[in-house]
């Protein structure tokens, strides 16, 4: 009798532990239908049943990873201070968490709560005009990037060498003699020659767009329209030419563009002159060194190739060097992280990294599968709204934590254009479903708060507005991606990553990330896969 009384108990224990596990089970697999609502643009559903999940028990482990996927949900429906609290509590229990460390540092830095230390360079890889006795260029003359590949201009020789990374790709030859190289923000080739002419590279011909009499190209809007400078005018092609006289009897050797403003470099008093193209308003900038050429940080910052070989850093006020430069370096060109230096005694390209430590985003946008691979859709930017080229050289993919073996390929996505209202930013941007970028154009009159800036950066949306929009929606637009005007490209580089997965026999909840480690560090973002994340997929179900 005495056996039979305690066994009774036992049974009940062994119940009650059974029927925790079954809650929790179901707790993991509403985990995994609110993942793919949110990942199907179903925010409002997803947040619903990932809450009412919450309520009840979990296992204690999945905690970070309920946090986490609620946190970016809320940014999605525009509540972002609720998921910056969350984030910051899950720093607290799970300090290493790259994922959560970028996203927060992320919001730091859209709502000005943080701002940009001093720039740093670290080495990254170099570009040989010869190797093993071949000879791919000889006295690189200007270089420019897009998407996955590299273009080094090569003068003596009439071509452009062509790369994917660090591997050669393809030489283009050119039927005249090049000066000048820039790449529009759809991935087009522009190049300007001796001779003053300008042409465009389209499927693999060369049309004329303009003969002026010395063209210098100082690269493209935001919008897309290209912009530099000839003899005494500065110049705008967007499908015709079109002029703006600078005053003043100036030398120009350098022409920049940021935004809608183009910046001359003249040679003549050491300074910049700077010319907006919306409003005509001219500046001009002295100098604090004897320059050779500049460039110009994302933030708005000059980068001065000095005549003593150095590069400096400079914001209008304040100077510091950042780097010494060898004697045979002749020019630099920068694009946001890349400083590329063009060095004639070793004919070579020699690649640097150049940013202070604001984030670089990374966005994994959507996933899809086959019975196989797991593809991952994934956006590189900058904190300042422009997409990072040749990110891929960079970047790794985690599983569970560890970095797996992956293929990675660039996606020149057709971007999705449409017109709103004055409440895109308040109400209808919670509706835009993932998976796509956007551009869409708004009203000046629009209503917005600064925190809308986090929904947008992860929803892939890029603003456009009027001129007659205050400065800060137009700030607003241009750290989206967007801008002033409206955008006359459709292409965006977007990368897959793909790897071959397992399908998990356990319930367990696996992250699965993709990470970008450059400079100092070490940016991020997860997404999950579980049985039956992996099941529904495969059913087409996302």
């Amino acid at each position: 009798m005495r056996r039979k009384i305690l066994l009774i108990p036992f049974l009940l224990i062994v119940l009650c532990v059974h029927s925790f596990s079954q809650v929790e089970e179901e707790a993991r697999k509403s985990f995994s239908k609110a993942f793919l609502l949110w990942l199907s643009g179903n925010a409002k559903e997803a947040k619903e049943l990932l809450e009412d999940t919450l309520s009840g028990p979990i296992y204690a482990e999945d905690i970070p990873e309920f946090w986490y996927l609620r946190a970016k949900i809320d940014i999605d429906l525009l509540d972002v201070q609720k998921a910056y609290n969350d984030l910051k509590n899950l720093l607290i229990i799970t300090p290493g968490r790259f994922e959560v460390f970028t996203l927060v540092k992320e919001i730091d830095y859209l709502l000005g709560r943080m701002k940009p230390s001093e720039v740093k360079i670290t080495d990254s890889f170099e570009i040989m005009g010869f190797s093993e006795g071949i000879e791919y260029f000889y006295t690189p003359t200007d270089v420019s990037c897009w998407g996955d590949r590299l273009y080094v201009l090569d003068t003596a020789n009439s071509r452009v060498i062509v790369y994917r990374g660090e591997k050669l790709d393809r030489i283009i030859d050119l039927p005249f003699e090049p000066w000048n190289i820039e790449i529009s923000p759809g991935g087009e080739l522009f190049l300007s020659s001796k001779e003053g002419k300008l042409f465009h590279h389209e499927k693999g011909n060369f049309k004329e767009i303009g003969s002026l009499r010395n063209p210098i190209l100082a690269g493209f809007t935001r919008s897309g329209n290209l912009v530099g400078y000839d003899i005494d005018s500065v110049f705008v092609y967007d499908g015709k030419l079109h002029f703006f006289k600078i005053p003043g009897h100036n030398l120009v050797t350098d022409a920049e563009v940021r935004r809608n403003t183009v910046y001359l470099f003249n040679v003549r008093r050491n300074s910049i002159i700077s010319y907006d193209i919306s409003n005509g308003k001219v500046e001009e900038i002295p100098l604090p060194v004897p320059t050779r050429s500049f460039e110009i940080y994302p933030e708005g910052k000059f980068i001065l190739f000095g005549e003593d070989g150095a590069i400096y850093i400079f914001d209008g006020r304040n100077i510091s060097k950042v780097m010494e430069s060898n004697d045979w370096v002749v020019n630099i060109e920068y694009s946001y992280p890349f400083l590329f230096l063009l060095d004639w005694k070793k004919n070579e390209v020699v690649v640097k990294i150049m940013k202070a430590d604001e984030p670089i985003f990374v966005r994994i946008d959507t996933m899809k599968m086959d019975e196989e691979r797991l593809y991952l859709f994934t956006r590189f930017e900058s904190l300042y709204g422009d997409p990072i080229h040749l990110a891929h050289m960079y970047a790794f993919v985690r599983e569970a934590g560890g970095r797996i073996l992956f293929n990675v390929k660039l996606s020149e996505e057709k971007m999705v254009f449409y017109t709103s209202d004055e409440n895109f930013l308040t109400e209808r941007i919670k509706k835009v479903k993932r998976g796509k970028v956007y551009s869409v154009v708004i009203p000046s009159e629009s209503f917005y708060d600064k925190t809308c800036l986090v929904t947008l950066r992860s929803k892939g949306v890029k603003i456009w507005t009027d001129e007659s929009a205050s400065e800060d929606l137009k700030t607003i637009c241009y750290i989206s991606g967007g801008g002033v005007g409206s955008p006359n490209f459709e292409k965006y580089p977007v990368w897959i990553f793909s790897f071959k997965y397992v399908k998990p026999t356990t319930s367990e909840i696996i992250p699965i990330s993709v990470e970008m480690v450059i400079g100092d560090g070490v940016y991020s973002d997860t997404v999950y896969i579980t049985r039956w994340v992996i099941e529904l997929g495969l059913q087409k179900a996302f």
